[in-house]
């Protein structure tokens, strides 16, 4: 199947070598505006990323550690006994809000449902929730909004300068099917109606700035070290999440990630289709920018990650053969 079929547009980037290039195709939106270098993604989940970095640089700071309890940080979350961060980071223990967040109509409903969160499964489970959980433990360690915290340590060191948490009356945003600018997610897009910011989704960036970022885990400089990149990849064979919350290749897998992929290659995609490939071993990233929500052509969703799977491991075959 054809990935362009997909989507109205995307921007592929491929780092190997040192080098970055760079391959744009298409228009931001059904009405023809064309796709260029700084068109601007709602990535969605990879704004997991984020999170994941800033708290993994406070550890290494010994601010916390990942077996720190999160009610020993807030006494509010009275129902996650001996929930700790490396439960919320790697996924290892699946957390559910009380009710759906995206039905609230008040702030105070907001933190009720969040801080009522309950323990639904002891065992791997990819939850968002996880992560709503983590950028309010750090609001409360820094006493500030999660999104000043992000732009703290990791967009103004990285210069990125077209990245925020929504991009409310902004030109050259990618449509994702909802108004221009606004966020696809409806927990994110929910909360931002009440200036909450999370840290599940809400990231919009562009391939540029987002491959800065990319870039810094194989350099391991800026807003990173060795010890934190360490950290971060750290997996077992039973969880297909690291403690930094991206995939990783594991043994005897169904999974998206390419099939010849070494043991040293981790991937991370949000709900609307931008993807990347990070492989360490070879020192190359595959970047792809693509909105898989825009054009409704009566494929599921899981249907257009398949196609985009393929599109991603055909040139990750090609750059790792």
């Amino acid at each position: 199947m054809d990935i362009k079929k997909e989507c109205t547009g995307y921007i592929l980037q491929i780092y190997q070598n040192g080098k970055v290039k760079t391959d744009i195709y298409g228009d931001i939106n059904l009405n023809k505006e064309k796709m260029t270098i700084d068109s601007i993604f709602d990535v969605a989940s990879i704004t997991k990323l984020f999170t994941s970095i800033v708290m993994h640089q406070i550890i290494d700071e010994k601010i916390i550690d990942l077996d720190t309890k999160i009610q020993d940080i807030e006494s509010k979350f009275c129902k996650l006994n001996n929930v700790t961060f490396r439960d919320l980071l790697g996924h290892k223990k699946e957390i559910w809000s009380d009710g759906h967040i995206k039905e609230v109509n008040t702030i105070e409903e907001f933190y009720n449902k969040i801080y009522n969160s309950i323990i639904y499964s002891d065992t791997f489970g990819y939850s968002d929730v996880n992560y709503i959980i983590l950028s309010i433990l750090l609001e409360e360690i820094f006493k500030k909004p999660f999104i000043e915290i992000v732009t703290e340590r990791i967009f103004k060191p990285l210069d990125l300068k077209n990245t925020s948490f929504g991009c409310k009356g902004r030109n050259n945003v990618v449509s994702t099917g909802v108004l221009m600018g606004e966020i696809h997610d409806p927990k994110a897009n929910i909360a931002e109606k009440h200036n909450i910011y999370l840290g599940h989704a809400g990231i919009f960036t562009t391939a540029k700035d987002l491959m800065k970022v990319l870039e810094c885990f194989l350099k391991m400089d800026i807003i990173f070290n060795k010890r934190i990149v360490e950290r971060m990849l750290v997996s077992d064979e039973f969880n297909k999440y690291t403690e930094g919350g991206v995939r990783h290749t594991i043994k005897n897998r169904e999974d998206d990630l390419p099939r010849n992929a070494n043991n040293h290659c981790v991937k991370l995609r949000g709900y609307t289709g931008p993807d990347f490939i990070i492989d360490f071993e070879n020192k190359i990233i595959i970047l792809l920018m693509i909105n898989l929500s825009a054009i409704n052509n009566n494929r599921a969703q899981k249907e257009k990650f398949k196609i985009s799977d393929e599109f991603m491991n055909e040139i990750y075959n090609k750059l790792a053969s």
